[in-house]
């Protein structure tokens, strides 16, 4: 650069002048001439990389003399970029350290090197685009694409996209670090909860054993996928009790670390965790049991007799007389009008011109495109389908009607009576669904939520006031359901040592005194193991100020809160430890509060029955991540993915279950 400036041109912000007539562009490290001005180091900034800053200063100066031009503008859009930032500088300053002074030869040197494969920017920018590929599910061939090729050119020309192949392995790799990681981090939990379930993939009729785990971390609950397997033999019993030992065994799991397995009620994979866990640490998914109170209480589907939540001695019993569908004229009157309803809704499936008038119907109210409702079909495998489907139609009711009766060859549009038995069976159905959602989170405690909620379900029921004779039917068919399907509930272990040794709910919930006497024996026995009978006197107890909501079925539980004066009472054989004793009789915290940090509150107060908490309290009562894993399973095996390996399978669903934060900790993109 000519001595004697007081000011520097900008175009040498993107360029490194390497003797008197050769300069290095620091964009694509390409060599250029130049003879004592910055003309073609300008032209090179305009036509190969687009810089409009000195494109729009060329057409401003068109009339004047080239070098002329030429210096002037240099030293005025200096002076202009000593205040403000150009829109085109990308990410030069950040990645070089450019401002207004010259790089350093180090720096001309190493940056560059660090876009090269095992170079710092490249395998930061390299793990970015594996997470996106990974979390959004986008094919391994994405990095070979033009459109993502031509992006990355753009924003950072240094970086060199890997090829598919080589993509794929870096992918391998990092499994490898991150499955290193969390078994390290599984390895450190006392206790773990798992979910499994079986599916089968439709294109190929490929089955997967899918398994979750879910512990405690910092008072929360987290879950890693553990393992997505291809199924290659028979799904006997023995087959699955194989698989789930040899995920197991690569997480280096013992079975006794597993306290608890949850699987939905097919006869094999609950034969097969029994198996290799044994009766008393398997539990029946509470949503598949609440689905099965719906389905049975409105059976418009034949279902085969699926198992119930049941102790953990087996009973064979006879219920051929209550899942026959009662003969009561009332009950079918409410099958007819769904079948009525679906009748209609295929019409507007199968048929262009009504679902286009319904749609023009809905613009003339003021819907815009994208915000118009369509008419929705249960699905036979679709956890409150019925629900859903009646309350869609309720909402489009005048729209479907309208439209009903444009059409001469449409069928005959519902009855004023029929369309109150609809609206009736939403309230009398709604209690279901909530629960449902209620109990399907994984981040929350879940198991200690079964035997509340179950009595709820009951007092909410027992209190709807209904006006329509079929829908009272209905509910009388839900309550006895559900007395049936729960009859044992507060005679499973882990479910009622997990809700007593809930701070929001502890022995208020149960109906039956001889079953809550039996969690706070078991209770004590574990106490008793853990400290041997410690006497130690607890004056002060852990009190919350936050008032609970009062809304849906959990209002029920705050007014029983509110007027009970329930204090512990009972005497079991042997006496009960002083801490479990002081515990109980403590108030009962506010349900919105989150139980394991209330215990961690109160572990100095109680700090033998914490241990005991701790384990019991962070555990599921549906298997709905396992089902969650295969929709994203279904989500990656498309036809056009058709071709997929099962091990591929398995680390793209292991990669996408894992957090940002853990994705790119500094732990994991350390090289081993």
């Amino acid at each position: 650069m000519a001595t004697g400036r007081t000011k520097i041109s900008a175009v040498w912000r993107h360029f490194t002048k390497i003797n008197k007539s050769t300069a290095l562009c620091n964009l694509c490290r390409k060599d250029l001439k130049f003879c004592g001005n910055t003309t073609n180091l300008k032209n090179h900034l305009k036509l190969k990389h687009k810089m409009r800053e000195f494109i729009d200063q060329t057409k401003q100066k068109h009339t004047d003399k080239a070098e002329t031009s030429d210096l002037s503008s240099d030293e005025d859009e200096d002076e202009c970029n000593v205040t403000r930032k150009s829109k085109v500088e990308l990410d030069t300053k950040e990645n070089y350290n450019f401002g207004l002074r010259q790089q350093t030869v180090s720096e001309a040197f190493n940056r560059p090197m660090s876009f090269e494969a095992g170079g710092e920017k490249f395998e930061s920018i390299t793990s970015s685009v594996m997470y996106m590929v990974t979390k959004d599910g986008l094919p391994l061939n994405t990095v070979e694409k033009r459109g993502f090729r031509r992006l990355m050119q753009t924003i950072c020309p240094l970086y060199k996209v890997p090829g598919e192949t080589k993509f794929t392995s870096l992918l391998h790799d990092k499994e490898q670090k991150m499955r290193q990681l969390m078994r390290k981090k599984l390895q450190a939990q006392p206790h773990i909860c798992l979910t499994t379930d079986i599916w089968t993939e439709m294109m190929h009729m490929k089955s997967y054993l899918g398994v979750t785990g879910h512990f405690v971390h910092e008072n929360k609950i987290e879950s890693c996928m553990l393992g997505v397997v291809l199924f290659d033999d028979s799904k006997t019993g023995e087959n699955i009790a194989d698989t789930l030992k040899h995920i197991c065994d690569q997480w280096e799991i013992t079975e006794n670390k597993v306290l608890m397995v949850v699987t939905d009620q097919g006869a094999n994979i609950m034969k097969g965790v029994k198996l290799l866990f044994g009766s008393k640490r398997h539990i029946p998914c509470f949503g598949h049991i609440i689905n099965l109170v719906a389905s049975k209480s409105v059976p418009i589907y034949k279902q085969p007799y699926t198992a119930r939540l049941e102790p953990v001695i087996d009973e064979e019993e006879d219920d051929s007389e209550y899942i026959d569908p009662d003969s009561d004229s009332q009950f079918y009157e409410v099958i007819s009008v769904i079948k009525k309803l679906k009748l209609i809704i295929k019409f507007f499936k199968s048929s262009e011109t009504a679902s286009r008038m319904l749609r023009e119907q809905q613009m003339t109210e003021g819907r815009k495109e994208g915000h118009r409702l369509v008419l929705m079909l249960d699905v036979r495998t679709r956890w409150n389908s019925i629900l859903s489907m009646v309350e869609r139609f309720i909402l489009l009711t005048n729209h479907v009607s309208t439209v009903l009766l444009s059409l001469p060859k449409s069928p005959p549009m519902l009855s004023g009576q029929e369309l109150g038995i609809l609206k009736e069976l939403i309230k009398v159905l709604k209690p279901l669904d909530k629960v449902t959602v209620e109990m399907s989170g994984e981040s929350y405690c879940t198991l200690s939520k079964v035997i509340p909620l179950v009595r709820l379900l009951k007092l909410a029921y027992s209190s709807m006031a209904l006006e329509t004779p079929e829908i009272i039917v209905v509910k009388t068919r839900i309550v006895k359901s559900i007395e049936f399907q729960f009859r044992h509930v507060e005679d499973v272990e882990l479910m009622a040592v997990s809700t007593l040794l809930d701070p929001r709910f502890k022995n208020i919930h149960f109906e039956s005194a001889a079953a809550s006497a039996q969690a706070v024996k078991v209770a004590g026995k574990l106490l008793s193991a853990q400290i041997g009978e410690t006497t130690k006197n607890v004056e002060d107890s852990i009190r919350l100020d936050n008032p609970p909501d009062a809304e849906d079925l959990w209002s029920i539980h705050d007014n029983l809160v509110a007027k009970s004066s329930k204090t512990f009472v009972v005497e079991t054989a042997g006496g009960v430890p002083i801490e479990l004793k002081q515990y109980l009789n403590a108030p009962v915290a506010p349900r919105t509060t989150n139980p394991l940090e209330l215990w961690d509150k109160m572990k100095s107060l109680y700090p033998n029955l914490h241990k005991i908490a701790l384990q019991f309290l962070p555990m599921l009562a549906t298997s709905v991540p396992s089902e969650r894993l295969f929709s994203k399973a279904g989500q990656l095996l498309t036809k056009t993915r058709n071709k997929l390996s099962g091990s591929n399978v398995d680390m793209l669903l292991f990669l996408q279950s894992l957090s940002e934060e853990t994705w790119f900790s500094d732990k994991c993109n350390t090289a081993e």
